[in-house]
């Protein structure tokens, strides 16, 4: 029965497995030919058997419920520490960690050894990192930090920050090294240019990790009729041409590749490169994505400095002096852009009071803070947060609405005169609305 199933041209990175599902998670559809290697206890096909059978029945409840809450491809759900059973000590390891992306009609399970737990406070490192980053003034100064940051945290042999220009030219702009590295930042930069392709993948994903470019892939075995597998998503998939001939002219064998996306596009990359194979584990990859997404916003805002878009009406330094000291209240359900907005309101003089993700918190921010203005994100997870604009309305408090929307068909008539300030959130626009807010309660 094994000959009916083919390999197809796709495959992924030998170092883990892939499970292809129905979009219930229930039947197998496709699978990385390694698979029975890590279910040695399997004897028959996977291929159309239960998933349930094959994870067990804790895993896969645990794996649905995961879906349940983040039914998206990017970024998938994670299941750290997961135990198998009849798996238990394989490969000197008798825990795994999961990916889990669900598409339109199949769900794709990435499975990889779990790393020994150690001392990796991770997220406490991220936090002190997001500081550093918060401190940079210049677009320069910001992108010497990531890289510096990056190569402390990942422990790769080097950090380039990179900058696309035309045609996916690449152009260093930070670097950290090992010593015995030749500088790209010299004008050895040895990799000509990012395919199309690449450039396209590395924007929908948002982190690349390539532990070992000369490792023979693992072949996805399919039934002959199954079409191609997108597998732009999916931590595994194996190098393209286009990156191992980047490994290849870099002298290096692994890679882990950090997208910094400027409004929607792919302005440039935090590339780190290995000499030896190297496997970052789930986790930390996790870490360097977020790092990734804060220094993509902090990049944002300073370009729009530099360029002049942020102009407010009015003296900036009017606002900004008129704002010194004013006690802030953020309501924002994205934690990153609310991290990025309380950075950037300090810098500009004013205390933020409180920084809530929904209406109920924010309310209950109220009784207990001292608050003089507000930033109302319009449209929250599952709710508005228009409850907080009536309690701030009761008290006399100034506030501003912020949106992501094309449109403001949610505004209740009674606040249509209110300020509305566009994401991503424009700081000296922000500063000036607030002052003039301020200005009217007086």
């Amino acid at each position: 029965m094994a000959d009916a199933f083919v390999d197809r041209a796709d495959a992924i990175q030998p170092h883990g497995w892939l499970i292809v599902c129905d979009e219930t998670a229930a039947k197998v559809r496709r699978h990385s030919a390694n698979l029975s290697e890590l279910f040695r206890f399997w004897k028959g096909p996977f291929i159309g058997s239960s998933l349930r059978d094959i994870l067990g029945p804790e895993v896969t409840h645990s794996l649905r419920n995961a879906l349940s809450r983040n039914p998206t491809p990017a970024p998938p759900a994670l299941l750290m520490g997961v135990r198998f059973p009849g798996c238990e000590g394989a490969f000197g390891q008798p825990t795994f960690n999961l990916a889990v992306h669900a598409t339109d009609d199949e769900t794709l399970i990435e499975i990889e050894q779990a790393a020994p737990e150690g001392d990796r406070p991770l997220f406490d490192r991220l936090r002190a990192s997001f500081a550093r980053v918060a401190q940079a003034a210049e677009v320069d100064r910001l992108l010497k930090i990531a890289a510096r940051l990056c190569f402390s945290m990942l422990q790769y042999d080097r950090v380039a920050v990179l900058r696309f220009e035309s045609g996916g030219r690449p152009v260093v702009v930070a670097e950290q090294k090992s010593p015995d590295l030749e500088s790209w930042a010299e004008g050895a930069c040895p990799i000509e240019n990012f395919a199309e392709a690449t450039r396209a993948k590395y924007l929908a994903a948002g982190l690349r990790v390539i532990v070992d470019g000369e490792a023979a892939p693992s072949k996805i075995l399919a039934r002959p009729d199954a079409a191609p597998l997108d597998l732009k998503f999916a931590f595994l998939s194996a190098a393209s041409p286009d990156e191992r001939e980047t490994l290849r002219r870099s002298g290096a064998v692994a890679a882990l590749a950090v997208a910094l996306v400027v409004e929607d596009e792919l302005w440039g990359l935090i590339l780190c490169q290995n000499q030896e194979p190297r496997h970052p584990a789930m986790d930390l990859r996790a870490v360097a994505e977020l790092f990734g997404q804060y220094v993509s916003l902090r990049l944002q805002l300073l370009l729009q400095r530099r360029s002049g878009e942020d102009r407010a009406e009015g003296p900036a330094t009017t606002a900004k002096g008129a704002a010194k000291g004013m006690r802030v209240l953020i309501v924002e359900d994205q934690a990153l852009i609310a991290m990025d907005l309380e950075a950037s309101l300090n810098e500009n003089g004013a205390v933020v009071a409180s920084v809530c993700s929904s209406a109920a918190q924010a309310l209950q921010a109220l009784e207990g803070a001292a608050i003089d203005a507000a930033i109302l994100d319009l449209n929250l997870v599952g709710e508005t947060s228009l409850a907080v604009a009536e309690a701030l309305e009761k008290r006399g408090i100034p506030f501003i609405f912020a949106t992501g929307q094309s449109d403001e068909t949610t505004m209740p008539p009674r606040f249509a005169g209110k300020a509305m300030t566009r994401k991503p959130y424009n700081v000296k626009q922000i500063m000036a609305a607030l002052a003039v807010a301020l200005a009217g309660r007086e």
